[in-house]
């Protein structure tokens, strides 16, 4: 099963990294993060190698950065054409609250 972690462009977020004011210095250090990562697999005890792959999407999974860059990425996601819709992100979960008095027009 994919997880939202696993959809996020690269491109878009350093540029969204970029849009938001950060030194050119840390946008570069975590493209170079994300974009050398090693993935090795793992079955009933036994490991493959360790491959290096130049990714260009998807977050790494357990990473401490991870969530931060994925509210960055999800930052500008916007309700205003719902009327009384309400947003709320946490890590990579999604909620939307919409109150209304008439259940079938929700």
């Amino acid at each position: 099963m994919d997880s939202a972690f696993d959809k996020v462009d690269m491109g878009q977020l350093i540029r969204k990294l970029s849009v938001m004011g950060l030194p050119n210095l840390l946008v570069n250090w975590i493209h170079q993060f994300l974009m050398g990562r090693e993935v090795q697999a793992s079955l009933g005890g036994s490991y493959s190698e360790f491959k290096r792959k130049a990714y260009n999407i998807g977050l790494p999974q357990g990473s401490v950065l991870s969530p931060l860059l994925f509210s960055v990425y999800c930052h500008d996601i916007s309700l205003e054409n719902v009327l009384g819709a309400e947003l709320f992100l946490y890590a990579d979960d999604i909620s939307v609250a919409v109150v209304g008095r008439d259940p079938l027009c929700l």
